[in-house]
């Protein structure tokens, strides 16, 4: 008999909290963005309603921002690897308006820029800006425990997902909040897209 869903909610806060303290992970951090906070969900690949297990192979850290976009964009045409790739909606929503391409070279660019900025930031958050090499040293820890994508190698993730592309055109983006939330126009034309696609 298949389990109701609360019950598989229940058991996977469990199996969170204990994995969590076995591995001294404090704050996780997002496998797409590397947001580091307390707040980061842990994604399941494959979702526990639909025969997904509770196991390291089958969880990606993503933050809610993150974790919101792919509860809407993720499909069967979708990449979850080319997914961590593209640029979080929310973040780059200010920076650019209108149609424009993004190619693997900017994304990258774009990437390592992101990496640097986040790495200084955590620094000054949790270390008074004393090593900010323990940004680094941490994503690649947890990601060694969360291996089903080499996230944390941007090189290895663009020579496996390099083929980018974005779910969203990029026009939408004035009708994204500043916590990433769509605005229901944009959700409609989604569902509307994926409707003719069927």
């Amino acid at each position: 008999m298949r389990k109701e869903s609360k019950d598989l909610r229940s058991e996977f806060n469990k199996f969170r909290r204990k994995l969590l303290k076995e591995n001294n992970i404090e704050h996780l951090i997002c496998a797409r963005c590397g947001e580091w906070r307390v707040s980061v969900h842990l994604h399941h690949l494959k979702e526990l309603v639909y025969g997904g297990k509770n196991e390291t192979k089958n969880l990606v850290p993503l933050c809610h921002r993150c974790h919101y976009e792919w509860d809407y964009w993720g499909n069967g045409d979708f990449n979850f690897g080319t997914f961590l790739l593209t640029p979080p909606i929310w973040g780059i929503r200010d920076a650019f308006f209108g149609k424009m391409a993004i190619s693997k070279h900017s994304l990258m660019l774009y990437r390592a820029t992101q990496r640097t900025m986040r790495s200084v930031e955590y620094a000054a958050m949790y270390h008074d800006g004393e090593n900010d090499d323990q940004y680094e040293e941490e994503w690649g820890r947890q990601n060694r425990i969360f291996n089903t994508y080499p996230y944390s190698n941007m090189t290895e993730m663009f020579n496996r997902y390099g083929e980018v592309s974005t779910p969203l055109v990029l026009e939408d983006l004035a009708m994204v909040n500043s916590d990433g939330v769509l605005l229901n126009h944009v959700k409609s034309k989604y569902e509307a897209q994926q409707k003719g696609k069927r």
